[in-house]
């Protein structure tokens, strides 16, 4: 009998580790609701909140915004993800500055399909999209128009929920084509770097 008990610990401890890193993958809704719960939170607190990997002192990059690469999965992709603060908090420590942008983004690397996905995941969720000023409308884009973009096109989609704002954008050209995600209180505040440079 106690045997038989400790044989059904053994596989009880070896299956929990793999019960705990296959963890379902976060539903679309659920990740930009995450995002959009953090704008206006000191810059710390949304680190926090989102759950990256590594440290707030890792992530800044250089004392103007959070930067951490391969921080989050959005749709079975690896992205990397950018807390960035409003002009509010430049007297403050970088933590404790309110965000007011949360970004996903990657490199494509010929993965023209991600985006279209991407968007008709977050189309189901958001319903039709708005255009967003000075790019082309995502919903005209396919595979095949985003693989033969040129440096200066940019096809995007805007969606508005509770006062703040999801867009969706695909911009660069060849190897650089990169796919993001930003969750923005609007309309976008001027962000400047320690020495006065305007970085947004």
């Amino acid at each position: 009998m106690k045997r038989i008990l400790i044989l059904w610990l053994c596989i009880l401890c070896c299956l929990f580790p793999l019960c705990a890193c296959s963890q379902p993958e976060k539903r679309i809704e659920d990740q930009m609701n995450l995002a959009l719960e953090q704008l206006d939170r000191p810059m710390g607190e949304a680190f926090e909140a989102l759950d990256l990997p590594g440290s707030l002192e890792e992530a800044a990059k250089p004392q103007y915004c959070l930067l951490v690469e391969n921080g989050a999965e959005v749709l079975g992709k690896q992205m990397n993800v950018v807390i960035m603060p409003d002009s509010r908090g430049n007297g403050k420590e970088l933590y404790q500055r309110p965000a007011s942008l949360v970004e996903y983004s990657a490199l494509l690397k010929e993965d023209y399909a991600y985006p279209v996905k991407l968007y008709e995941a977050l189309r189901k969720v958001y319903g039709d999209e708005e255009q967003e000023a000075g790019a082309q409308p995502f919903g005209k884009a396919d595979e095949q128009a985003l693989k033969s973009m040129g440096g200066e096109e940019r096809y995007a989609a805007l969606w508005k929920k509770d006062g703040s704002e999801i867009v969706l954008s695909v911009s660069g050209s060849g190897e650089d084509i990169r796919a993001s995600v930003e969750l923005r209180i609007p309309p976008i505040r001027p962000v400047f770097m320690p020495d006065g440079t305007r970085i947004r």
